[in-house]
């Protein structure tokens, strides 16, 4: 997610890290889910449905939220990294949610990133 200006981020906006807002918060390379704001999610995903880490974060809140349809987010951010993580010169935070994702429904436990920690780091 390279690119998120928030909190002291040194990194340019893009359209996508701009659509997430308040979101989503990066300060020295770490990006953290601020708050779960289904409908600008919602809204990314449509404008942007290729980019993963909206479905990522999606999962995420409903995870947290309790509601069983954040396997359907997560699996919808699996299936874009897996294309995304095989691009020459991808970002290095594709193979870390990729990974975890991967982690997460191998072992079957609740998702492995969270709010306390970051989300991804680059």
């Amino acid at each position: 997610m390279n690119g998120a200006q928030n909190s002291g981020s040194a990194a340019f906006a893009t359209p996508v890290t701009v659509a997430l807002g308040t979101v989503i918060d990066e300060f020295d390379g770490k990006v953290t889910i601020n708050k779960c704001d289904f409908e600008t999610l919602n809204k990314v995903i449509a404008d942007f449905p290729q980019f993963p880490f909206a479905y990522y974060i999606k999962a995420a809140c409903l995870r947290r939220d309790g509601k069983e349809t954040w396997k359907e987010s997560a699996h919808q951010a699996l299936d874009i990294l897996k294309i995304t993580t095989h691009i020459d010169g991808h970002a290095a935070d594709h193979d870390s949610a990729l990974s975890r994702l991967n982690n997460t429904f191998a072992r079957g436990d609740s998702l492995l990133f969270g709010f306390e920690a970051p989300l991804l780091t680059h």
